[in-house]
């Protein structure tokens, strides 16, 4: 499950196209009302990176978004992924 208290990236969700991570992230907040505090994050090209940055910043417990844009943020350390 979730651990609320801890705001790093606990889910990983990668969508081939920014209109079905939209979708995704959707349903996904959805079902996190739920569950208190429990963050969603959308990370598409064609988007804005500086807000993308700021939200993970502020922490994200479900990270939804495109390979590329997900991986520039792997690149910036904007977003990290312990295994």
């Amino acid at each position: 499950g979730i651990e609320q208290r801890f705001f790093g990236c606990q889910g990983l969700v990668l969508c081939p196209t920014r209109e079905l991570a939209t979708q995704v992230a959707n349903e996904i907040r959805k079902l996190a009302r739920y569950r208190q505090n429990i963050k969603v994050v959308t990370l598409c090209g064609g988007q804005p990176i500086g807000p993308q940055i700021g939200s993970l910043a502020h922490g994200a417990h479900i990270v939804v978004g495109t390979p590329g844009r997900i991986q520039d943020h792997l690149r910036k350390q904007t977003l990290t992924i312990d295994l």
